[in-house]
């Protein structure tokens, strides 16, 4: 079986993530690695043109295939006091997971795109990540959640 958590890495997970916009949290996500910030940044902005992946109750969940990353993965911003996400409810996000996975990939991208908006969809579950201080009880968190 496939966890999320096996794709969570610290130095991936922002908390206290400070934006005005999803833009600018997209970009900020991606200044913690050494991938080609401005192409992903144009590939999420131009599926965020489609459709906003802010999907509510404070979960954002941006994400696109690109050419060139080498496996899935999985950048996480934390925002206590919420991003404008053009989120179809009208609320900020406060969990925003920014998926980006290789062309390749697309059984695996979809499988942990799904299996994330299940987990994400209790309630209680988002309380208790937003409300984790520090990228290692995040993971820790987030393993506890889908049952490992």
């Amino acid at each position: 079986m496939i966890n999320i958590s096996d794709y969570l890495k610290e130095e991936n997970i922002k908390m206290n993530l400070v934006a005005k916009n999803k833009e600018k949290a997209i970009k900020t996500l991606l200044e913690f690695n050494s991938l080609d910030k401005e192409s992903i940044l144009k590939e999420i902005m131009k599926r965020e043109e489609l459709e906003s992946t802010g999907f509510g109750n404070g979960i954002a969940v941006p994400h696109a295939r690109i050419d060139g990353i080498p496996s899935i993965t999985i950048l996480v911003g934390v925002s206590k006091k919420g991003i404008e996400f053009d989120s179809l409810d009208g609320k900020p996000a406060n969990l925003i997971f920014l998926i980006l996975a290789p062309k390749s990939e697309t059984k695996l991208y979809i499988y942990i795109l799904a299996k994330l908006i299940k987990v994400l969809e209790e309630e209680k579950n988002l309380t208790e990540l937003v409300n984790i201080d520090t990228p290692q009880s995040f993971i820790e968190k987030f393993r506890s959640i889908e049952g490992i």
